[in-house]
């Protein structure tokens, strides 16, 4: 008789499933067959059914095989000499797409605490992006956590593979909903290189996710409206906060068929062409006056279409 421990063990593991009965070996044949991604593969497709098109970032443990995953969901990664340079490509690309189609990577340790300066830039203007920090057991081993709190609009842990896409799904609705802002992700090395199915979770549209609908209700839209329709002297003022919920078309066609003169925040001077006969300036005094209207007196109502808060 020759001793199990001796044997090969994929000989012995073939002499265990042998013995096993028609309906155990039936469904140890149903489990093989359920397809069970590690993380990092659930990470990217996520990613993609949430609308990201683009990541960001350095490569590094424990998330660097997060990259070629997204490669395979036809997600482009492109690397970068530094992690709050991903973090700021990222947002810039979101600002200029009017909706949130990028994402920053970065690994652990001394890289998380380097993408503490986008995340700030992000946080205080008010740009959606989502960063997603890798953390290690040993070597690095830095909770982010705590830190990059203070510098975002929320952090997801993620608790386990299985959670990764309803935790990155989660993060995209907030980094857009409301007053938009950074969403940290952090994930663990252990929830990267772990296998689960994924849990079942709310689908996604990416237009919903980009360009959130308006929170202001119809007697709002009404009231201003009246005000806008009714006013002697009408102008507006247009913030960067008109990104994320107007197309810059949508607003130049209000401006020319109701005629209104405007003038822009900093950040907003892009939303409509300066040239326009309506564009709002500052004269000597530093008052605005109208390009159109130089010669009347100030408006008597003015709508202020700015940053959410």
């Amino acid at each position: 008789m020759s001793d199990p421990k001796s044997e090969d063990p994929a000989t012995n593991l073939a002499k265990r499933i042998a013995k096993l009965s028609t309906e155990k070996r039936g469904l140890l044949q149903q489990q093989l067959a359920v397809k069970r991604p590690r993380g990092y593969d659930a990470v990217a497709t996520s990613l993609r059914e949430c609308g990201i098109t683009h990541v960001y970032g350095v490569a590094g443990l424990p998330s660097e095989e997060i990259l070629p995953a997204c490669v395979s969901q036809n997600i482009r990664p492109i690397g970068v000499y530094h992690q709050t340079s991903a973090v700021c490509m990222a947002l810039a690309h979101n600002f200029q797409s009017g909706r949130l189609v990028a994402a920053a990577l970065v690994s652990a340790g001394p890289a998380a605490t380097n993408a503490i300066t986008g995340l700030l830039v992000a946080h205080d203007n008010a740009w959606p992006v989502l960063v997603l920090g890798g953390r290690r057991s040993s070597f690095q081993k830095f909770d982010a956590v705590p830190m990059v709190s203070h510098v975002t609009k929320h952090v997801v842990n993620v608790p386990s593979t299985g959670s990764i896409g309803e935790c990155i799904h989660e993060a995209c609705r907030i980094a857009v909903s409301g007053r938009p802002g950074p969403v940290y992700v952090d994930l663990h090395e252990d929830v990267l290189a772990g296998h689960a199915v994924a849990a079942p979770v709310s689908s996604a549209s990416p237009a919903i996710l980009g360009r959130p609908a308006p929170s202001a209700s119809a007697v709002d839209i009404e009231r201003m409206a009246a005000a806008l329709l009714s006013a002697a002297r009408p102008a507006l003022f247009l913030g960067k906060g008109v990104r994320w919920t107007v197309a810059p078309a949508q607003l130049q066609e209000l401006l020319e068929t109701l005629g209104l003169p405007f003038i822009t925040s900093p950040h907003g001077t892009w939303l409509c062409s300066r040239r326009s006969p309506a564009v709002l300036q500052r004269g000597a005094d530093g008052a605005p006056v109208s390009s159109r209207r130089r010669s009347d007196p100030w408006c008597k109502t003015e709508l202020d279409v700015s940053a959410r808060r």
